[in-house]
C-alpha cells in the first residue's frame, strides 16, 4: 500500500515522505506514520519529532 505522509514541525511543512508498506498486510495510518518517525531521526531532534504533527493521504 502507498500512501503520503506530510511532516509538519512548528506548523510548516518540513518534509513529505512518499512511503510504500506491504506489512502489515493491511497497514494503518499509524504505521505510516510510524515508518517516517523512524526516518526523521536521520534529519530532526527527538524534540521536533515529539512535537510533529503527521497528515496521512492517498498517494
Amino acid at each position: 500500500m502507498r500512501k503520503l505522509v506530510d511532516v509538519f514541525i512548528s506548523d510548516r511543512l518540513r518534509a513529505t515522505y512518499h512511503v510504500v508498506l506491504d506489512e502489515p498486510a493491511n497497514p494503518s495510518d499509524q504505521d505510516f506514520i510510524a515508518y517516517v518517525k523512524s526516518r526523521l531521526l536521520q534529519s530532526f531532534t527527538a524534540d521536533e519529532i515529539a512535537t510533529a504533527k503527521f497528515v496521512v493521504r492517498q498517494a
